[in-house]
């Protein structure tokens, strides 16, 4: 007589052959949520739903079809704007990570400056951008350069911060096994501190998206030659919202654009470096 139960770890067995869902289903799994969620909240918006809630006015908040209209009918100049904020932005970005990570590693070598670093750093992030901007754009000047110069200040102490905590927290037991091989302070650094970090550093890079932009923007309020920032403060003198939101609707695209680049570079990393998942 066959007992039911002895269908059990047949069917656990079956379910554990199963084929994983492939990367296009996971990727369709993931976004669908949001997705649904902006059409919902763009369908709202066209309606004229929030309008009646919160008593807006469609000169002040003009609905989608308006801002996309603006947009492809202002192309050339909003883009051109944007593209100026983005070299900025991807610049201070680069610079700030890269300085921020190359302090985190000679701390982390040599041990000098560790007490200080929270101090310091945790200072810098702290300075409102509203206050470092003008003084950057009065030394530097309108053009490019004092833009990056704050993103890079923005950027560098994140990075920082987060490098010199993922360097430093390192498994005992591997940094001991490290040792008895007799490996030096370079081959510990390369081996072991800089692939247990990732996590972190890319935790930096993805935050560091946000202070990029925004950065970038705010201080081109305080004078520049392009940039999203005069695009948007001159819109606003003129009163022509739709092309502030058209400005807006842009950079919040890029945004997205460039943290999915940084996701992706992190899963690209994590198959090479599993301590990196």
């Amino acid at each position: 007589m066959r007992m039911p139960a002895a269908r059990l770890p047949l069917r656990r067995e079956l379910r554990a052959d199963a084929d994983p869902p492939s990367a296009l289903a996971q990727v369709v799994r993931r976004a669908a949520p949001p997705l649904a969620a902006l059409v919902v909240l763009l369908a709202l918006w066209q309606a004229g739903v929030f309008h009646a809630l919160f008593g807006l006015q469609e000169y002040i908040v003009p609905k989608p079809t308006g801002i996309w209209s603006t947009l492809t009918a202002n192309w050339s100049s909003i883009w051109s704007a944007q593209w100026t904020t983005l070299q900025e932005a991807l610049a201070g970005y680069l610079l700030g990570g890269g300085l921020g990570f190359g302090v985190a590693l000679l701390i982390t070598a040599t041990g000098a400056g560790r007490r200080l670093l929270p101090g310091v750093a945790g200072a810098l992030n702290a300075v409102p951008i509203v206050a470092t901007a003008p003084i950057a754009v009065l030394y530097l000047g309108f053009g490019m350069s004092s833009k990056v110069v704050i993103v890079l200040v923005l950027t560098a102490a994140v990075m920082l911060l987060n490098a010199y905590k993922g360097l430093t927290s390192v498994d005992r037991d591997h940094l001991d096994l490290m040792h008895s091989y007799a490996a030096t302070r370079w081959q510990v650094i390369v081996k072991l501190r800089i692939p247990s970090a990732l996590p972190y550093i890319f935790t930096a890079l993805r935050y560091n998206v946000t202070l990029a932009l925004v950065g970038a923007i705010i201080a081109e309020f305080f004078g520049g030659y392009g940039g999203v920032g005069i695009e948007m403060e001159q819109a606003l003198q003129g009163f022509s919202m739709t092309v502030v939101w058209s400005a807006m609707l842009l950079v919040g695209v890029t945004g997205i654009v460039w943290f999915q680049l940084v996701g992706a570079l992190e899963w690209v990393t994590s198959r090479r470096y599993p301590s990196a998942r």
